[in-house]
């Protein structure tokens, strides 16, 4: 076991630490909204992937980061991930709609939101379920 973490109780994966996971929600939305933003590029992703599977995908991927990365109670995590994603689909379509080639699609919005739910509410249950084991009689460490 690695020095730092000896006598603390981790509850989350060792490398989510919160500040690398809200570093990595900001890098891949800058990457996303920079990519996204060059001529032709949104066209030649969606020409290889459905675009409402890249932004179910994404936009998941990005709320289960959130989640790792917010402090407070397990509902608290959900709630504010799934939050902040309406906001970060809601400025990445604003953005959108202020380039002449591209345009603002509010089921691309939805999308986003379905990743994030689905996502949070997977992890959410996961959790739960690994909680729920750590309080059993017998059981040493969580999810054991």
């Amino acid at each position: 076991m690695p020095t730092e973490l000896r006598g603390r109780k981790r509850t989350d994966a060792a490398w989510a630490t919160p500040k690398r996971c809200l570093l990595a929600v900001l890098v891949m939305f800058i990457s996303m909204v920079a990519i996204g933003s060059i001529p032709g590029n949104a066209d030649a992703l969606s020409a290889m992937v459905y675009d409402k599977v890249l932004h179910t995908v994404a936009y998941g991927l990005l709320s289960v980061l959130l989640f790792f990365g917010i402090s407070g109670s397990q509902r608290m995590r959900a709630l504010c991930s799934i939050g902040a994603i309406a906001a970060l689909g809601a400025l990445d379509e604003g953005i959108q709609s202020m380039l002449p080639y591209r345009h603002a699609n509010f089921h691309d919005w939805k999308f986003n939101m379905l990743g994030a739910i689905a996502s949070v509410g997977l992890l959410s249950s996961w959790y739960s379920l690994r909680m729920r084991a750590s309080r059993k009689p017998g059981s040493s460490k969580p999810g054991t």
